[in-house]
């Protein structure tokens, strides 16, 4: 799988925008937010957070995982900006 090209700026733009989501569905009643998609949000946010430095400290395996989350999470943002 090709790598995405992200700047920071762009990684914590993606990460802002699903910290909103989050705080979002904490202060909305009858947020369409579910309590798991919360958390599945939660772990991105956590994922994207991650350096480098950390990611190069992997196994292959987490690594391509991780990636590859990143990768999707910064896709759909993008896709997110054209619609």
């Amino acid at each position: 799988m090709a790598a995405v090209v992200a700047d920071d700026g762009e990684v914590r733009e993606c990460i802002r925008r699903l910290v909103g989501v989050i705080q979002s569905s904490r202060t909305e009643v009858g947020s369409p937010a579910d309590q798991g998609h919360i958390e599945h949000i939660k772990k991105v946010v956590r994922i994207l957070s991650l350096s480098e430095q950390q990611i190069g400290a992997m196994r292959d395996g987490e690594r391509a995982q991780v990636l590859n989350i990143r990768n999707n999470a910064l896709q759909k943002m993008r896709l997110a900006n054209t619609v």
